[in-house]
């Protein structure tokens, strides 16, 4: 994936206190008027399958009762909490009669709710050349227990199961179809990173792993991923954060191979597949592309600096295959993640890597013909290592990972031995579409069209299998799972791949759909949706907060320009759109705060913590000091286009987890204050007392005020 740096890797050090003290007077908004309504007034369900319909409440003091049934019983039947299985193909109505009392009367309402319901019959799977394994086997590689030391790793020792075993019969498209499941990425892990030119000043992975708001991977984590149905894991790794920056040896620091081996055992411990790779990692793929300029300004390649980056490539992976060829035939060797392609010419996506400002100059023909060198680059290197990795199962980068640019004549698979023939070997892409649904903090729309592209995208993948190569979909899925349809699209994507014998990898950064310190899933119905098509058991029984619950609408109200604040900040924050642009238009490089923050006053200094990347800040108040608090933001420039969205969640610290993050756009609150919603506040005066607040774009944030809008 592009790197998720700045909006889901929001992480900082420290959470703060802060006691209120005082109000004023401006009166409280008057109460709006109660309603009820139902999510959807109309659902279609296959036979046998079920649908769960809810009611939207607004301004509802309380329910009294609520009663379901079903027009045609026979057709689709309803439980007493709303949920509808279809039956028999037909159509029915189902309805809900609810009796409520709205906040601002003391006489109760009843209305009844309809909702028409389509039955369809059962259809057969796309065929396949063996039944749909949405598990896979997780018993193949586990050994006999014990216990070993890790050269480089955290611990003294650590249990492994691994058996070290080879099937060098199975092929890889056999391995996706019968064994490895459905996956999930590690993602924002080992991959994450420090800022270039610091690297060095830190001496232990985890503080790498660590520094995108991830916390310190345990085996309990990964048997909770497991547990969801999960049997693949995909670790992308930055292996330059350990090594030194003026190494042109390129030696990857042990503690880095081993504390990925460590994570690789904690999967495998569970019988799991572990796929790994070297990702991103500082964008230094784009020396491929390097050059420099004659006495004319004409750009001419700079071949010292492109050898260096071929070097550095080859021992990299000389490295990694010496390092794990003992490992069985569970762990995956990938050669990139999204690297091969335009960005070895030059990886321009704010982690410029051009050399003395200077861009590369190769053609796309060019890129296409490094691409393929490196890919069989990779595969020659793993093969002459020795031992397993003489018939290890490979991933290769597609060009770009893009499926439309990977099928295209020009991007050719690497020749294997004669021995594995193509058999060992899949090609990786990843799948985000449509990506205003599935692409960073979407909010959009999944519809049956979207299905549909998604079927002609993986149909056109024959290319591949019908090589006899397999394919992984490295990462796909919906970034921001907190969204109507999330569970649909997972379901389509999945599914069709499964079908098609291609493998699905989820890709997951801290937050978005797991707990990592709590080891659970954030939301329910994606955790029953998982454990409903592996036949799983995780844990959903601690697990409230659903994916598609309403949005939860914050309040825009004018602050006259006499009322005192409770608390504020004046200064100027340049928040970080992962650009590193600090204040003064040039790009940030190492860690300083002042670089993205001045302050000019503030009520209290205690009580407010920005992350010294400028992505984002906390707050803490005493929350039980207030009845409606209400919030104002001013910019130098209030724009939509320079603002972006709001973004406001609550954690019980500042690097915590949330599950009630919410987006508004520009247009609901501009150059207003704004009143937290009520489920916010009373997180707030709970368990989660720190407010997170940032912007979608680059704003530059002149003040932060919070006000009493109580009685």
């Amino acid at each position: 994936m592009r790197k998720k740096f700045f909006k889901k890797c929001l992480a900082s050090t420290m959470a703060l206190a802060l006691v209120i003290t005082g109000t004023n007077s401006i009166p409280a908004l008057a109460a709006k008027k109660a309603s009820v309504s139902l999510k959807k007034t109309s659902v279609s369900v296959t036979v046998g399958k079920n649908v769960k319909l809810s009611v939207v409440k607004k301004n509802v003091k309380k329910v009294k009762t609520t009663t379901w049934t079903s027009k045609k019983k026979s057709i689709a039947s309803v439980t007493k909490k709303g949920v509808v299985t279809g039956k028999k193909a037909g159509s029915t109505t189902v309805t809900c009669k609810i009796s409520y009392l709205p906040v601002s009367s003391k006489k109760y309402i009843t209305k009844t709710l309809t909702c028409k319901v389509k039955v369809i019959k059962k259809s057969a799977a796309t065929p396949t050349a063996s039944p749909v394994n949405y598990k896979g086997d997780d018993t193949s590689n586990i050994g006999e227990a014990r216990e070993v030391s890790i050269a480089g790793g955290i611990s003294d020792k650590m249990t492994v199961k691994d058996n070290g075993k080879m099937r060098t019969n199975l092929s890889s498209q056999e391995l996706i179809k019968k064994e490895m499941g459905i996956g999930i990425n590690l993602g924002n892990t080992m991959e994450a990173t420090k800022a270039a030119n610091e690297k060095d000043n830190f001496s232990n992975a985890t503080d790498y792993e660590t520094a995108w708001g991830a916390p310190v991977t345990t085996q309990k984590y990964i048997d909770a991923i497991h547990s969801y149905g999960f049997n693949t894991i995909r670790v992308p790794v930055a292996w330059t954060s350990m090594v030194k920056e003026n190494d042109t040896t390129y030696t990857i620091n042990e503690k880095m191979l081993g504390r990925v081996e460590e994570i690789v055992n904690y999967a495998l411990n569970d019988g799991m597949y572990v796929i790994i790779n070297d990702h991103f990692d500082y964008g230094w793929w784009g020396k491929f592309g390097a050059c420099t300029e004659d006495a004319n300004g004409n750009k001419i390649a700079d071949e010292t600096t492109r050898a260096e980056a071929l070097k550095r490539y080859e021992r990299y992976w000389e490295q990694i295959s010496e390092r794990f060829k003992g490992y069985s035939d569970h762990l995956i060797f990938e050669s990139a993640n999204e690297e091969f392609g335009n960005h070895i010419n030059d990886y321009n996506l704010g982690f410029n890597t051009a050399v003395n400002g200077v861009t590369g100059n190769l053609t796309v023909a060019e890129c296409y013909t490094l691409t393929n060198k490196l890919n069989q680059d990779f595969v020659d290197i793993v093969r002459k290592s020795g031992g397993n990795n003489e018939n290890r199962h490979l991933l290769l980068a597609g060009y770009n990972t893009n499926i439309k640019s990977t099928l295209d004549d020009s991007y050719k698979m690497p020749k294997d031995t004669d021995a594995n023939g193509t058999s060992k070997l899949s090609v990786s892409v990843h799948y985000y579409d449509p990506w205003g649904f599935c692409g960073d903090d979407a909010h959009g729309t999944y519809t049956e069209q979207d299905k549909k592209h998604t079927e002609e995208t993986f149909d056109s993948l024959k290319k591949f299998t019908d090589a006899g190569y397999g394919v992984i979909i490295g990462e796909c899925g919906v970034c921001n799972p907190k969204q109507v349809g999330v569970t649909t699209c997972l379901n389509d994507v999945i599914t069709l791949a499964k079908e098609r014998g291609l493998l699905p990898v989820l890709w997951e950064t801290p937050g978005s759909y797991f707990d990592r310190e709590k080891c659970i899933m954030l939301y329910k119905d994606i955790a029953e949706f998982f454990n409903n098509l592996t036949g799983s058991n995780g844990n959903t029984k601690d697990i409230t907060a659903r994916s598609d619950d309403p949005v939860v609408e914050i309040t825009p109200v004018d602050v006259p320009a006499d009322a005192t604040p409770v608390w504020s900040w004046t200064g100027k924050w340049k928040k970080n759109d992962g650009s590193n642009i600090g204040l003064d238009g040039n790009k940030v490089t190492s860690t300083d705060e002042s670089k993205f923050i001045q302050k000019e006053s503030c009520t209290d200094d205690s009580k407010i913590q920005f992350n010294s990347w400028g992505y984002q800040t906390f707050l803490q108040l005493d929350w039980n000091q207030f009845k409606k608090p209400c919030i104002k933001v001013t910019f130098e420039d209030s724009s939509e286009d320079a603002t972006g969205e709001l973004m406001l969640s609550t954690t019980d610290k500042a690097d915590g987890s949330s599950t009630d993050r919410q987006n508004y756009p520009n247009s609901s609150w501009a150059g207003k204050g704004f009143i937290l919603p009520e489920s916010m506040i009373t997180s707030l005066k709970g368990s989660n007392p720190v407010l997170n607040l940032t912007f979608g774009n680059a704003p530059t944030v002149t003040s932060i005020a919070v006000y009493e809008m109580g009685q």
